[in-house]
């Protein structure tokens, strides 16, 4: 059920950063991807990454985007070192 719990409220943020777009063109992959990594950082590590807070809702924007391999890396290593 917990997981379940947080993998909604990742959804809603998610949804949320959707509907600011403003007509701008959707990532869908970051995105998601984003999502995973959240979900992934509180349910397995009790670690709020916040990714679908930090970036703003906007496909174009690669100042904050990372690839999945080099977030989940990042955070094994500020989480479990």
């Amino acid at each position: 059920r917990y997981v379940a719990d947080v993998a909604v409220d990742c959804a809603k943020l998610m949804i949320k950063r959707w509907e600011e777009t403003d007509g701008k063109q959707l990532n869908p992959e970051k995105d998601m991807s984003d999502l995973t990594l959240d979900v992934i950082g509180k349910v397995g590590f009790g670690y709020n990454l916040g990714v679908l807070q930090k970036r703003e809702a906007s496909a174009n924007d690669s100042k904050h985007s990372m690839l999945f391999k080099d977030a989940l890396d990042y955070v094994i290593r500020t989480v479990l070192i």
